[in-house]
């Protein structure tokens, strides 16, 4: 009996622990191929001097991280000729982890 009561409470304690992680700890592999598809983007626009359209799938497929191809990817969003976002929905409805070029920062926005 203690033996249970003594688990439950570790598993708690270890949510507790994973859900209370900053978002940069707990998302760094989304964010370290996001910051590779991000420099990649950015060297696209100064080598053309455009950003790629939302659905231009011709010149944004081979900006794509090789882990990209196959895996959950961020979605890339053109806002302007010199703002985008890239969005990781981390739920089916939210909340989202998201880089903005206008702020140059990854946000988890619910």
């Amino acid at each position: 009996m203690k033996k249970a009561l003594l688990i439950s409470i570790a598993f708690s304690i270890l949510v507790l622990g994973y859900c209370n992680l900053p978002f940069s700890i707990r998302y760094y592999s989304e964010i370290k191929i996001g910051e590779e598809y991000i420099l990649k983007i950015q060297r696209f626009k100064d080598s053309a001097g455009y950003l790629p359209e939302t659905n231009d799938w011709k010149n944004l497929k081979p900006l794509m991280p090789k882990q990209m191809e196959n895996e959950w990817s961020p979605e890339y969003l053109k806002f302007d000729s010199n703002k985008y976002k890239l969005v990781y929905p981390v739920g089916f409805d939210g909340p989202y982890l998201q880089y903005s070029s206008k702020t140059e920062a990854w946000i988890f926005d619910f």
